[in-house]
């Protein structure tokens, strides 16, 4: 499948043109064979990190291995992320906390996996056909993978936020051999738990070089792949279905979102596959006991809120809920009210909230330390704005609230959620253009593919007692999230991924009822419906992947133009192709160049020589270039000598956007910025932005 999927993905068609899809194929498997080994030490290592802490709560982690493996990759990344912070950030750090993995896997689980390969014991139970249905969307997955940030996702403008932060924050961790404060990078002030492993891994490689973005996206991947397992064991579990937990988890790797997200070094999968693992204890009141049960909950959930902070009001206060709640979502009416089982759950939700909020505070201590505010830049206005102004305070809260959100209309949900083309809706109508919200499709309002099954399952859900409680706490979950976001995000439509897993397992419900033997038309009719959804959601990412490409010229209109994958995989075999996402004038620079950045941020992972920026949040060098000129009465070129700058990129685009939307410091304006570099050599002009030299001393105004 991977073959076939990369072959249609790159094909070069047209007569006298040779196919390149072998040539790619040839380098997603170089990429596949190079990212691997380090996946396979990380998830080796976790498996005996997550039999330690199955050991310490007294889970059997043969009953649920997915469980087991989100509780140890959970304890891995935190582990990895407190002795970043307290010890260092250097190979011999990162590679002992996955030698103590592996050596636990090796005390623990050892022993038991010699004896079932001695006795034959590990053959796979039967699997059903809707098991083959999760090949095309995780070969899909693995192709997209392979083309690294700033060549895929238009809609997520070609990967701004993976290469500005999630990928550069561990970077400069990296170079300084820890995790460090970072004044010019506000996001460096985020949990970062999934950016701390980004650095793991470039520790242990030893560098922090452009092609690791293929070993952070595949991590990411591998992430997507385990919620999507996880998601699948929640419906076997509450429905008893094998073929609809196989269909769920296809399905939910089949959806627009999952793939884009999926296959950037982004945060969403580990969020998913926490939520998921999360629920499945959560509503296993039976085989978990109540200590434990909230153990493992909070500790889920806690790390989720380290990996994305929106998690703390998508996952864990509603899984609180849940745990307060457990004996109504067990199916077992008669024992509802029984007092010694309300008391359960009474304490499993407070364990779950004293564990979390202990996962939560290391990040709270070091924030707190760093700025004098435990979650700055949020609430920097009551509680301390630690290096900001006023005003950076005002533009973090203008760019990130609901005050900031352009045309924010009770049609958000609509628009952004349920007939989103991210969330599997198919069809619609081109959008209007946003200044602020990039983040969008060319179409909304089409047919919602995956929420039409998802309320059809709930509906199918709701008519049969047995599974009529799972039905209302998902559809409660998926409520308290769509207020949520409304709440306390600035509507960013990948901001309701976290839907997905609720959502998905109301589908499974669903299914399961009409995958029941008893009746050949419902089972003929269920087979029709998997297949549809599944079809569908595959087709509809197939077509988002063709579309959402780098844009070039169309050589028959002469217009800009999503370009083809296979021009992209031309474009990766050499690092001076235009379309190359290394390829830029800041890299063909001297080794030993300083280069300023101002405004345009959207590279900064691929920049080699050693760079002075700011992100659009924060105080911007150049403004305090010009201050600096001004008090000392001499040319803004000899305060960039001074402190060894060598050359300016001023992205003017991303200036005027800024400036007319989240804001850009005040000091820094196109005008003035004209004026200053006015006779300095050109390096390159681009247009939209331009590569300066600074002027010799004695070539200065």
């Amino acid at each position: 499948m991977f073959v076939i999927v990369a072959a249609v993905a790159h094909q070069k068609p047209g007569p006298g043109h040779p196919s390149a899809a072998w040539a790619t194929l040839a380098g997603s498997v170089m990429i596949w064979l190079g990212v691997l080994p380090w996946l396979a030490l990380w998830w080796w290592s976790a498996c005996g990190w997550g039999a330690c802490v199955c050991r310490v709560l007294r889970l059997k982690d043969d009953d649920d291995p997915i469980v087991s493996l989100c509780l140890g990759g959970t304890t891995l990344m935190l582990l990895t992320w407190v002795t970043q912070w307290g010890v260092g950030l250097n190979r011999i750090t990162m590679a002992s906390l996955i030698i103590v993995g592996i050596a636990a896997w090796a005390g623990l689980r050892g022993p038991g996996v010699w004896k079932r390969i001695k006795t034959d014991e590990f053959a796979l139970p039967p699997l059903p056909w809707t098991a083959a249905l999760l090949a095309p969307p995780l070969a899909l997955l693995a192709v997209a993978f392979t083309l690294p940030a700033g060549t895929l996702w238009r809609t997520e403008a070609f990967g701004y936020d993976v290469l500005s932060y999630h990928l550069n924050v561990p970077r400069q961790w990296f170079d300084a051999g820890a995790m460090t404060a970072l004044p010019h990078d506000v996001y460096g002030y985020l949990p970062n738990l999934v950016e701390a492993t980004f650095g793991m891994f470039f520790a242990l490689r030893g560098t922090a070089s452009p092609d690791a973005v293929y070993l952070a996206q595949g991590f990411h991947v591998s992430w997507a792949l385990i919620a999507a397992l996880a998601v699948g064991q929640i419906v076997k579990r509450v429905s008893g279905s094998v073929a609809a937990a196989w269909c769920c988890a296809a399905a939910l790797l089949a959806v627009p979102w999952v793939l884009i997200t999926g296959s950037l070094a982004y945060n969403e999968m580990v969020v998913l596959a926490l939520a998921a693992a999360a629920l499945r204890v959560a509503l296993d009141v039976e085989n978990f006991p109540w200590w434990s049960r909230g153990a493992a909950v909070g500790l889920l959930v806690g790390a989720a809120t380290l990996a994305k902070l929106t998690a703390g009001f998508m996952v864990a206060i509603p899984l609180g809920l849940m745990l307060l709640l457990g004996p109504l979502f067990a199916g077992q009416a008669d024992t509802a009210g029984d007092a010694n089982n309300l008391r359960r759950s009474f304490a499993a939700a407070l364990t779950a909230a004293l564990v979390g909020v202990a996962v939560l505070s290391p990040y709270l201590i070091r924030n707190a330390a760093w700025t004098g505010n435990p979650v700055f830049p949020f609430a920097a206005s009551t509680l301390g704005a630690g290096h900001w102004d006023g005003g950076l305070v005002e533009r973090w809260n203008a760019g990130h609230g609901l005050a900031g959100t352009e045309g924010f209309e009770p049609t958000a949900l609509m628009r952004q959620w349920l007939f989103n083309t991210g969330y599997g809706a198919v069809g619609g109508w081109e959008k209007p253009t946003e200044a602020r919200n990039i983040a969008r499709f060319g179409r909304e309002y089409g047919v919602p593919l995956l929420w039409l099954s998802a309320i059809t399952g709930a509906v199918l859900a709701l008519a049969k007692p047995a599974s009529r409680r799972i039905a209302v706490v998902l559809f409660l979950w998926i409520g308290f999230q769509l207020v949520a976001w409304h709440v306390v995000t600035h509507l960013q439509s990948r901001f309701l991924v976290t839907t997905l897993v609720p959502g998905v397992v109301l589908v499974g419900v669903g299914l399961s009822l009409m995958f029941s033997p008893d009746t050949r038309n419902r089972m003929i009719l269920g087979n029709v419906w998997a297949v549809g959804l599944v079809a569908g959601l595959t087709v509809l990412s197939m077509l988002t992947f063709w579309s959402q490409t780098q844009l070039g010229l169309d050589e028959v209109t002469g217009e800009s133009a999503p370009l083809p994958p296979w021009a992209l995989a031309d474009a990766l075999a050499s690092d001076t192709h235009p379309f190359h996402p290394t390829h830029h004038p800041i890299n063909q620079l001297p080794p030993d160049a300083t280069v300023l950045v101002v405004a345009d941020t959207s590279r900064l992972f691929y920049f080699q020589p050693t760079l002075v920026y700011a992100s659009a949040f924060d105080r911007s060098p150049m403004g305090d270039v010009l201050d600096a000129a001004r008090e000392q009465e001499i040319s803004p070129a000899s305060v960039l000598a001074e402190r060894g700058v060598t050359h300016v990129w001023i992205g003017w685009s991303e200036l005027r956007r800024l400036h007319a939307t989240y804001g850009h410091d005040e000091r820094v304006t196109e005008d003035r910025l004209r004026a200053v570099i006015a006779g300095w050599p050109v390096v390159v002009d681009l247009g939209g932005s331009t590569l300066v030299a600074v002027p010799p001393a004695n070539q200065q105004n």
